[in-house]
């Protein structure tokens, strides 16, 4: 006969509470399985969210480089010349200086914009327009004197007798100062404020350092001046951090730098030539097939790089790890499943007699399965609990191992989800049917067997 779950129920806990030491085994096999299935999910899950932040955040992609813009290095070192020029005529005849200093200025906006050797907007959208590419941004550099602000004393040593140069700010005109260089790689951090975007107009980011001597804060403005073109921006944002100094000058280093919209560069230099377009990825499988397009395009005359190359070592030890770790908690989970089937078939075994009783009561042998079912879902609800702490410890301390391997600071600093919800749950809930599955195969014995047999094993 069949017998109510009420019933069935009760039995259970009956069953689970007055067998402790069977119980405190099952459970020890149990929360080993789940152990394995959460941790599996929870590494997992870390190392698709490195992959995330490496093909979103810090955007997997490729750049395109206007050939001038390699030797900028060079054509500021002619800035320093000709500003020098004009210092040492100054001190010669003081009644031109006015006149030199002008004269010097116009050269250095000739001399840093190179508007000859830039990418033009249409052929930068034609890059933006790349199958796969998600978002895109255009960067022009030049120089420009803030008035009435002082730039970071420069450490190097060099001294410079011209109050001009001493006033020269690296301008770097954005549409996406989120992807603009520093940025991008994780070197740059924004402090306070917003990024400048595509929408953006007259605004500024500037460096915390620069920001603190000046007395600047959200909302100061600062105009920007080059040759007879002066230009007010409003300070949106402070940013911190520093990137790898490429020359001796004051505007070289990154306390020195001012981002702006891209309209302010333009009208700074008096030309719509852009420096370099930076594309991001919707996916790295894309990736090839976009940098051959690129290079079309360019026909030689721009420097395309696959900014993934710096990541690639980083990628492929994330899949390697990837790979590992589901290997290892694989083999984990199924010695687990096959040490869990022996258990459980001494566990029906040594309750033959108990079995054979019910039969000999009447209680139908789907009632007697469903019994030790509900036994083994309350155990292993209890281990469950215990695998999610277990779960949590030992998926935490891989990731953290894994990210700190990288020596990457814009990878290893990224925060990474110890237990997703929804894999984690997932994980309980196989492993939950895997116990159970392996419950009814042990019970396949007593599903085959006559009441008759069952009865004549009780002795």
């Amino acid at each position: 006969m069949y017998q109510p779950i009420k019933t069935v129920l009760h039995r259970s806990w009956i069953s689970v509470v007055r067998k402790p030491r069977r119980s405190a085994m099952l459970m020890l096999i149990i929360t080993l399985v789940l152990t394995s299935l959460v941790s599996q999910a929870g590494v997992i899950a870390a190392i698709e969210c490195v992959q995330e932040n490496i093909n979103n955040n810090i955007g997997l992609g490729f750049n395109v480089y206007s050939k001038s813009n390699s030797d900028s290095n060079v054509n500021k070192s002619e800035v320093a010349d000709l500003e020098a020029a004009g210092s040492d005529s100054s001190n010669s005849a003081s009644s031109n200086s006015d006149s030199s200093n002008s004269s010097e200025t116009n050269k250095v906006s000739s001399s840093v914009n190179n508007s000859q050797f830039g990418i033009s907007l249409e052929k930068a959208k034609m890059f933006s327009s790349i199958k796969g590419v998600k978002t895109s941004s255009y960067e022009s550099e030049t120089l420009a004197y803030a008035r009435g602000m002082q730039l970071v004393t420069v450490s190097s040593g060099l001294r410079l007798d011209n109050d001009k140069l001493k006033s020269y700010e690296g301008v770097i005109g954005t549409t996406s100062s989120k992807l603009a260089s520093g940025f991008q790689e994780g070197l740059y951090n924004l402090e306070s404020g917003k990024h400048i975007d595509s929408q953006s107009s007259h605004s500024a980011i500037v460096h915390k350092a620069f920001a603190d001597k000046n007395n600047l804060r959200i909302g100061s403005e600062i105009t920007l001046n080059q040759g007879n073109r002066n230009v007010k921006v409003s300070v949106v944002g402070i940013f911190s951090g520093k990137t790898q100094i490429k020359g001796i000058m004051p505007y070289d280093i990154s306390e020195n730098k001012i981002f702006t919209d891209i309209e302010t560069a333009f009208t700074l230099s008096s030309t719509r030539s852009i420096n370099s377009v930076r594309c991001v990825m919707s996916s790295d499988d894309l990736l090839h097939n976009a940098l051959i397009e690129a290079r079309k395009i360019s026909k030689g005359k721009f420097d395309v790089e696959d900014n993934s190359s710096r990541f690639s070592a980083v990628l492929q030890s994330v899949k390697s790890v990837k790979s590992m770790v589901t290997m290892i908690f694989v083999i984990l989970g199924l010695v687990g499943i096959l040490i869990l089937i022996l258990v459980l078939v001494f566990f029906v075994r040594s309750r033959v007699h108990e079995i054979g009783v019910f039969v000999a009561l009447g209680i139908h042998k789907v009632s007697i399965a469903a019994q030790m079912i509900f036994e083994i879902i309350i155990i292993s609800l209890v281990s469950a609990c215990l695998s999610l702490v277990f779960g949590a410890f030992s998926s935490r301390s891989i990731g953290h191992v894994m990210l700190s391997s990288i020596s990457d600071s814009s990878i290893s600093s990224l925060h990474i989800p110890i237990l997703p919800f929804s894999q984690t749950v997932f994980a309980l809930l196989l492993g939950f049917i895997m116990a159970i599955l392996a419950l009814l195969l042990a019970l396949i014995p007593l599903f085959v067997s006559k009441p008759r047999s069952v009865l004549s094993s009780m002795s």
